[in-house]
């Protein structure tokens, strides 16, 4: 049985959002507010292809190299215990642990090489790749679009 005994941070590809949210080019226009993201890639990739994002999460406190050790920390065994059970997932887009490996490793680095602040942490801070606010999510840092995001 896959079972951590915290939170880690593990973060998904543009092109998986799209796929697990079924993002059409239409939504792909419309504002997009991403709760509870993590170091995920797609707020940069979609703000790179003109979409409006705003990614909302309480890991964005934390700065940049807090954020890459953290992964360094904990990415291998997140791999090793998807490699023992990996016959209790679905392996459709993504066809072996290898390739997922590369592939949420590819989407964090993009985060964290990409959605980099000016300095410090993410708390509110909005860089070529968008806005990343630090939040507890309720209530939501968004409540008006217009003004706050």
């Amino acid at each position: 049985m896959f079972t951590l005994d915290q939170v880690v941070p593990w973060g998904r590809s543009f092109d998986e959002y799209c796929r697990m949210f079924a993002l059409s080019d239409a939504d792909l226009q419309s504002r997009i507010l991403g709760c509870a993201d993590g170091p995920a890639g797609f707020n940069a990739e979609a703000t790179k292809r003109g979409s409006r994002v705003v990614s909302a999460d309480p890991l964005y406190r934390f700065d940049i190299a807090a954020i890459r050790a953290r992964i360094d920390e904990t990415s291998a065994q997140i791999l090793e215990q998807t490699r023992q059970n990996a016959d209790e997932f679905v392996w459709t887009g993504i066809h072996s642990v290898d390739e997922l490996g590369r592939i949420r490793m590819d989407a964090m680095r993009t985060f964290l090489d990409v959605s980099r602040p000016t300095s410090g942490s993410f708390r509110s801070s909005r860089s070529a790749a968008g806005l990343h606010l630090m939040s507890r999510l309720w209530p939501s840092p968004c409540a008006d679009l217009d003004s706050t995001c």
